[in-house]
């Protein structure tokens, strides 16, 4: 019998998140240094206020703002 995969196998363990005043670059080295496509942002408080996606800094990139510059905040 096949086994089903669950998503426990397939998903990080470890979790990085940033903040939301975060820069955009270090979002990015981060995404490349852990080989991940999203980043949770958390509050001061622990709460989670969204993920920022490899997807949304392409949207970001292709917009005025190509340096890199801006912070998670910024892209609400």
């Amino acid at each position: 019998m096949k086994h089903l995969r669950t998503v426990g196998d397939v998903m990080t363990h470890a979790v990085i998140a940033v903040g939301p005043d975060e820069p955009i670059k270090e979002m990015v080295e981060s995404m490349r240094q852990w080989r991940i496509s999203a980043l949770p942002v958390l509050m001061g408080d622990g709460r989670v206020a969204g993920v920022v996606s490899e997807a949304d800094l392409l949207v970001k990139a292709q917009g005025d703002d190509t340096s890199g510059a801006g912070t998670t905040r910024q892209g609400r």
